[in-house]
């Protein structure tokens, strides 16, 4: 049997679409018949929830700083021979990782390959609050122009990201695979069994969003100012799902932006597409992405969308005008504006929806599992 070592990080304070569709990748490999194991380094506090189905091993370890990551690589290392390594964690822990394994020689005879997730430049926040983090975030962002040419192969879930690492990073493209994410069980899901078009409530228009309240990656700004510049002439709210560390900050902004009483916070859901379908507009405001997997989930609930054209995925997903409209990044006005025609034309929503579910079907998650399995195959 095959043995696979999945190398991550952080996973249980993740609510995001990187554990998510890590888990579900995972379960499949393990189904067909893949020995895997999951070694998960946490750098806060935790309790242990992995979401496997399947037998997976799973070994966790507390860190403090990523400069902690190498003993216990190389205690890994000792324990087992693995035919295959794939790093899915953020762009710091991936980094170390890969210069770690080729410092010390681990895991010889195994091919090293990256599961891209984020942009693997501004994921690294170089300028903090603290003189010593921006020394490190700085020497980080300069590792990442060596470290990505390093892995045996990438795999990443959108062709923005793929080019991005070869003009960007000098990846070599045929070290490059994209492979969509598994996101939606078309098959089995009810969603395609009726179409349905939101009707805008009397009460008022109700958007909604999915995201991780994280203020660096995520433009809350915008996205409050066009709730403000919406609500000038449109009774609006806005719901939004998700958690992260940055919640209280999102709730005194939108208290110092006067719209805090037009916002409802509730927290992470595990399916985000039943709170979705009963919005009217889905709403997204990212200053960057590695994919944006919630549009496909915003698709499937039969909601309009309206997103920023951020890198990366939302111009892959959205052809605009056809499926969805996009918006330039920080800009609140295109954001309002964009929400308004939608409110206004019954037409343009029912397009919208129509070729959403249409566009949904690319991201199936057996035509992605088949994708991985074929591209496991290849390599071991």
């Amino acid at each position: 049997m095959k043995k696979i070592l999945f190398l991550t990080n952080n996973w249980f304070g993740d609510y995001g679409g990187r554990r998510i569709v890590t888990s579900k990748i995972i379960n499949n490999l393990s189904k067909v018949g893949y020995d895997i194991t999951v070694a998960n380094f946490e750098s806060g506090s935790w309790r242990k929830n992995y979401d496997f189905q399947n037998k997976t091993h799973t070994r966790t370890y507390s860190i403090k700083k990523n400069s902690k990551i190498a003993p216990h690589l190389r205690e890994i290392s000792k324990t087992g021979q693995f035919d295959l390594i794939i790093c899915s964690g953020a762009p710091h822990f991936d980094i170390m990782t890969i210069l770690t394994i080729k410092t010390f020689r681990l895991f010889t005879g195994a091919k090293i390959v990256l599961f891209a997730h984020v942009h693997p430049l501004r994921s690294i926040k170089i300028f903090s609050l603290s003189i010593r983090d921006t020394v490190f975030n700085l020497g980080y962002y300069v590792l990442s122009h060596v470290a990505y040419r390093l892995f045996n192969k990438i795999i990443t879930p959108s062709i923005g990201l793929k080019n991005f690492f070869i003009n960007r990073l000098s990846v070599d493209g045929k070290k490059i695979a994209t492979i969509n994410n598994p996101i939606i069980k078309t098959k089995t899901s009810n969603i395609f069994l009726h179409k349905r078009t939101p009707s805008i409530i009397k009460k008022g228009l109700v958007l909604i969003t999915v995201t991780r309240l994280n203020m660096f990656q995520k433009d809350f700004k915008t996205l409050f100012l066009a709730l403000r510049e919406i609500n000038s002439k449109i009774s609006c709210r806005l719901i939004i799902l998700g958690d992260g560390k940055d919640k209280r900050k999102i709730i005194e902004l939108s208290k110092r932006l006067g719209i805090a009483n037009k916002i409802k916070l509730i927290g992470f859901k595990k399916d985000p597409i039943n709170y979705i379908s009963k919005a009217d507009i889905f709403v997204f405001s990212s200053f960057f992405e590695g994919f944006a997997n919630v549009l496909i989930e915003a698709m499937a609930s039969g909601v309009p969308i309206v997103a920023t054209d951020c890198d990366f995925g939302p111009k892959e997903i959205i052809k605009n005008e056809e499926n969805g409209i996009l918006v330039p990044v920080g800009d609140h006005k295109a954001m309002a504006n964009a929400v308004k025609m939608l409110y206004e034309s019954n037409k343009l929503r029912e397009k919208f929806i129509n070729n959403g579910f249409k566009r949904v079907r690319d991201y199936d998650e057996i035509r992605s599992f088949r994708m991985w399995n074929k591209f496991i195959n290849n390599e071991i």
